[in-house]
């Protein structure tokens, strides 16, 4: 069985009084889950099924509402950010800064390298896929060589090319196709008919 929040007669009188007056579905939904947990006595699961949230949207709620009432932060204040990263995105760009340098000159960003840097730092293992999304983040292009030298030479290399020798080839098959369309047992693309048959 879940755990069931208590609240003081005070913070559910509160929450009726917002209920009563607001407009905002989100702090209609907090108001309604303090009610529900200190008036019902329903265990958080119950109220995050009741207001339709999980258990842990409804523990923020609770949070959130008390937070409000105590008047420590706004009660429409969003959640937002990222929480699950590796790195702060100032650290990211510290962290990618040698590799970017590198590659202009010449070099070429070999993602496995990042990636076993990467987790030297952390001290644990990096699926690949999080390596991308972080180059992704700091607008990272893959830089390719030019296809073509500027200073090259485009006169001399067409000498160079292979010409086609015209006229030479089926020059002596031409003659032998209208013999055999003449000929009146030729069937194209079969053998010759027997005689006998």
């Amino acid at each position: 069985m879940g755990r069931r929040p208590d609240f003081s007669v005070e913070m559910v009188e509160a929450a009726r009084e917002v209920a009563r007056k607001t407009r905002d579905a989100g702090e209609l939904r907090r108001a309604i889950s303090v009610v529900l947990a200190g008036v019902m006595g329903l265990t958080l699961p119950r109220v995050g099924g009741a207001i339709g949230r999980s258990r842990a949207a409804a523990a923020r709620s609770h949070a959130q509402f008390r937070a409000w009432c105590s008047g420590r932060q706004d009660k429409g204040e969003s959640r937002g950010g990222r929480r699950r990263a590796y790195l702060t995105f100032e650290e990211e760009r510290e962290f990618l800064s040698g590799f970017f340098e590198v590659a202009p000159r010449g070099g070429i960003l070999v993602v496995n390298e990042v990636r076993a840097a990467l987790e030297e730092r952390l001290g644990h293992t990096v699926a690949e896929t999080a390596v991308y999304r972080m180059l992704e983040r700091h607008d990272w292009r893959k830089i390719v060589p030019r296809r073509r030298r500027p200073k090259a030479d485009t006169s001399g290399q067409e000498g160079f090319k292979k010409t086609r020798r015209r006229g030479r080839r089926g020059a002596g098959t031409a003659g032998k196709k209208e013999e055999k369309k003449e000929c009146p047992a030729y069937v194209s693309g079969r053998s010759p008919l027997r005689q006998d048959q």
